[in-house]
Formats: structure tokens, C-alpha cells, sequence
């Protein structure tokens, strides 16, 4: 059993390399989820469990209301902003 994480207000994490996670109002994000790098999930979108969402080189945006299914991978190793959604 996995548990979730529903925002009411925007959210950012940095860790010691340097990545940023923002999370933004209203978005619901798996602890089981595994997101490293500099990735920005937009409002109202979910991220399900055991997903990774690594941005290597460039940032990731997840734009607002998108969902990111179970187990999904999702890797940016190009050189510049990955978008997905709006």
C-alpha cells in the first residue's frame, strides 16, 4: 500500500545535488514516486507510484492536470527543457 501527498500550496524541495523539485498547488504525488533533478510537476496533476521522473541535463516541466501512470519512467538527457503537457 502506497500513500499520497495532495498539496494545498506550492512546494519545493532541493537536495544536496543541486536538484529541484517543485510541486505545485493541488498536485498528488506518490511517496513511492522517484523524482531526481531539477522537475517542476504542475497543479492538479498526479504522479502514481513507482514512477521516475529524472532530469539529467535539463529540467522537466509536467504542466497542470496530467497524469503519470504507475511504474512510467520519464528521462531528460537533452540539453534543454523537456515539456509535457501545457
Amino acid at each position: 500500500m502506497c500513500s499520497c501527498v495532495l498539496l494545498c500550496a506550492p512546494v519545493c524541495y532541493t537536495d544536496r545535488l543541486r536538484s529541484r523539485v517543485v510541486i505545485e498547488r493541488g498536485a498528488i504525488v506518490s511517496d513511492d514516486a522517484r523524482i531526481t533533478g531539477s522537475v517542476t510537476i504542475g497543479k492538479g496533476s498526479v504522479v502514481h507510484a513507482r514512477c521516475t521522473i529524472t532530469a539529467d541535463t535539463a529540467p522537466i516541466t509536467i504542466g497542470a492536470f496530467n497524469i503519470v501512470e504507475e511504474n512510467a519512467v520519464i528521462i531528460n538527457r537533452c540539453a534543454v527543457l523537456s515539456v509535457l503537457g501545457d
